[in-house]
């Protein structure tokens, strides 16, 4: 009599998962796709073995359903979403499924992994990184007041973020002043930024600088694709440099000189009068002299505080001396 006995496992369950964890970009919305691939012939297939996982999230695979002992070898890989700014791990990840039979009719599975692999809840992380970066370029305007700027008139400025450098710009014959870009490397850029620019001192004559402090703030935001927008917020219209043209001062000073023909003795005196015949030009003081005969007077000092052209008179008054004739027709 032979006894034929049939001995039969029961069959385990081992659920995969998938988290998505992004550097660089905390409030990311971005969606990662992973594909979890048998690599062992044979083995139990997911469904679905296809999932979408947003950024900061975890997905879940199908679940694989073991029937029988063995070493079960999984793949679990990144697609390259393309997204912008992001860079992907698309190298494959191994995960391997230890099925065993404890001689009791159960499987039990053991499951492990590498870096980024968490044992204890069967899932893989897989770390993106978000890089994104921008730049913004101020303009200003400089005015020079008392002449017109010329092509060596070239005004230069100091850009600060704090007491941090971060650009600086110069002005052309036309009162434009460019800036050298202000660049925002990273994401830890995102923000409001407050800038102070100053003009540098000058060493063109006669020119003294604006030494205000001008003040622009700007924001800087994440577009989400690998980009920063920078926009001013404040002080745009604030970004003008008013200079100032100023002349010294010069002096002149006038003198008038008495001949008399046919007396070499003479000891009389004569009276000069300086008058301006241009309007606002400077008087002297004095403007009426009395000079001898043969002497030279002087009149008062005139002092010129722009520049121009001034005209004078000097009128002889007629003095009346017997036996004298007298130059009364006014010199220019």
């Amino acid at each position: 009599i032979e006894f034929t006995n049939t001995y039969a496992t029961g069959s385990t369950d081992v659920t995969l998962h998938a988290a998505k964890a992004v550097e660089g970009k905390d409030d990311s919305t971005a969606e990662f796709t992973f594909t979890l691939a048998a690599v062992t012939t044979g083995a139990p297939a997911a469904d679905p073995a296809e999932i979408t996982v947003k950024a900061g999230e975890t997905g879940d695979f199908g679940k694989l359903t073991f029937e029988a002992a063995g070493t079960y070898e999984y793949t679990i890989t990144e697609e390259d979403g393309k997204l912008k700014g992001y860079t992907y791990d698309t190298e494959p990840k191994t995960v391997t499924i230890t099925v065993e039979d404890d001689g009791e009719g159960h499987l039990t599975a053991t499951v492990t992994g590498g870096t980024g692999f968490k044992a204890d809840t069967n899932t893989q992380t897989i770390t993106n990184t978000y890089e994104a970066k921008g730049e913004i370029t101020l303009e200003g305007i400089k005015i020079l007041e008392g002449r017109e700027l010329t092509d060596s008139d070239v005004f230069t400025f100091t850009v600060k973020e704090g007491s941090t450098v971060v650009a600086t710009g110069a002005s052309d014959k036309n009162g434009a002043i460019t800036f050298t870009k202000i660049e925002y490397p990273d994401v830890d850029s995102v923000g409001e930024h407050t800038y102070t620019i100053t003009e540098d001192s000058t060493t063109i004559p006669g020119v003294s600088i604006d030494g205000e402090t001008k003040t622009v703030t700007v924001t800087v935001t994440d577009n989400g694709n690998g980009t920063l927008k920078a926009d001013i917020k404040s002080g745009s219209d604030d970004i003008t440099f008013t200079n100032t043209y100023e002349t010294g001062s010069t002096d002149v000073t006038l003198h008038a000189a008495k001949e008399v023909t046919g007396k070499a003795d003479s000891t009389a005196e004569f009276t000069f009068t300086l008058a301006a015949v241009t309007t606002g030009a400077p008087t002297a003081d004095p403007a009426e002299i009395t000079v001898k005969a043969g002497a030279t007077g002087d009149f008062g000092k005139l002092t010129f505080d722009s520049e121009g052209t001034y005209e004078y008179t000097i009128t002889e008054e007629d003095g009346k001396l017997p036996g004298y004739t007298y130059d009364t027709e006014p010199k220019t």
